[in-house]
């Protein structure tokens, strides 16, 4: 079900064409922010920029419970080995716009290939933003040795990735303080993925990266953002009340 607001807005909701347009540009090509569909531009912008500001509508990667039950089957009867881990990753990052692949081969520098468990590639532009996944869905924690090994294994890659990130169980602290020095952008799950967490962990992920992306963008695109998200749950507040009283 569908609600209709009045076109006319809160001056406080109000943005300049320039404005509307920068966001549509950073969170389009930059940070995915499935808030910012047509329908959200048309509440910033004034109605005679409407069609100035038009952005392609990006697609809500928030699961119904339909889809997140799908999202459970789709792992269903796997082991829990990484490439459960990794195809929940596959996931989250297709969510967020990326073009993704896992157990990717990748030239290295030294010749011949290097295996990667996930790839993801966004275009921005003309360039390419790489984003680097090292997936270790193991049952004890992470030692420094293998932060070392993942970090000379980045090194020998041909196509240096934009965004180097660590996902595991759980990191010994000597392994979290050397992977953040080496520039890893670390995610611990605290559990091992398997069939029957895999939902959870993809919304853990997925809040990660989200707020890693917003996180970098400047300070009035993140106040803007962080009024998206209010008038969001507001409007997912009206849109539950209209329904219970609709029976």
């Amino acid at each position: 079900k569908s609600i209709c607001l009045s076109s006319k807005q809160p001056s406080s909701l109000s943005a300049s064409p320039t404005t509307v347009a920068l966001m549509s540009w950073w969170f389009g090509e930059i940070i995915p922010a499935p808030f910012l569909e047509d329908k959200f531009i048309e509440k910033l912008a004034p109605p005679e920029e409407i069609e100035k500001t038009k952005t392609k509508e990006i697609e809500t990667p928030v699961k119904t419970k339909e889809e997140k039950e799908e999202l459970r089957k789709k792992y269903e009867g796997k082991a829990p080995t990484g490439e459960i881990l990794e195809g929940i990753v596959k996931d989250v990052l297709e969510d967020l716009g990326f073009k993704v692949e896992t157990n990717k081969k990748l030239d290295a520098r030294g010749g011949g290939k290097m295996e990667v468990d996930v790839w993801g590639m966004k275009l921005i532009k003309n360039t390419g933003f790489y984003f680097y996944a090292s997936c270790k869905n193991w049952d004890r924690e992470i030692d420094r040795s293998v932060i070392d090994e993942e970090f000379g294994r980045t090194l020998q890659l041909v196509q240096t990735p934009h965004l180097k990130t660590f996902i595991a169980k759980r990191l010994t602290d000597p392994a979290r303080q050397t992977a953040l020095a080496d520039g890893f952008f670390i995610i611990e799950l605290g559990e091992k993925a398997t069939t029957n967490n895999a939902r959870e962990l993809y919304e853990i992920i997925y809040k990660h990266l989200r707020e890693l992306f917003i996180g970098i963008a400047p300070p009035e695109l993140q106040k803007l953002a962080k009024e998206a998200r209010e008038i969001s749950e507001r409007l997912k507040v009206l849109a539950e009340e209209v329904e219970r009283i609709s029976g």
